[in-house]
């Protein structure tokens, strides 16, 4: 049919997450994401994933159960995360950050206040963000592929992204 392998995401679920007191040192602060935030984060997103996604990511917002977005101490927006209720899990993505902590962060306060399992796809690359994962009971259960068609590579993107908004989007 044409798709080339290119790479794999590793999908996590959990079906146990305790909130995790986060280190204090990390001078960000995470609110709920404005209308006014949508430019800032498209642009992140682009970044990020290497393409524009201006209507799914307003499409993905107007469906979260949670947006939000990370701000450093000068007030600009650093990263965002966005949670989805789906009928079995609680899907946390995408997560974009400029680290792992930041992404941590995130993911704490999207999955905190959650009873039920959680689900994020996390693209390769990310190591240190999914051992962080796993000593907060979350599970690897499956690596599947990248596949991509009229094209040899991804776009380039900054390695800032952490989890995928899901397997199909990306």
């Amino acid at each position: 049919m044409g798709f080339i392998y290119t790479d794999t995401v590793n999908k996590y679920l959990c079906d146990n997450y305790t909130p995790t007191n986060l280190d204090d040192t990390l001078e960000i602060e995470i609110h709920q994401m404005r209308k006014e935030d949508l430019p800032q984060v498209v642009k992140l997103d682009k970044n990020a994933v290497g393409v524009e996604r201006r209507v799914f990511i307003s499409n993905r917002i107007n469906q979260a159960k949670e947006s939000l977005v990370v701000k450093n101490p000068d007030g600009r927006i650093i990263g965002y995360g966005l949670s989805i209720l789906g009928p079995i899990n609680l899907i946390l993505g995408p997560i974009e950050a400029p680290n792992h902590h930041v992404a941590f962060a995130l993911l704490n306060r999207l999955a905190g206040s959650h009873q039920g399992n959680l689900r994020i796809d996390i693209p390769s690359g990310n190591d240190a963000f999914m051992a962080h994962l796993e000593k907060n009971n979350f599970i690897k259960v499956s690596q599947p592929p990248i596949l991509i068609k009229n094209s040899y590579l991804l776009p380039p993107r900054t390695k800032t992204l952490y989890g995928i908004a899901a397997q199909i989007f990306g």
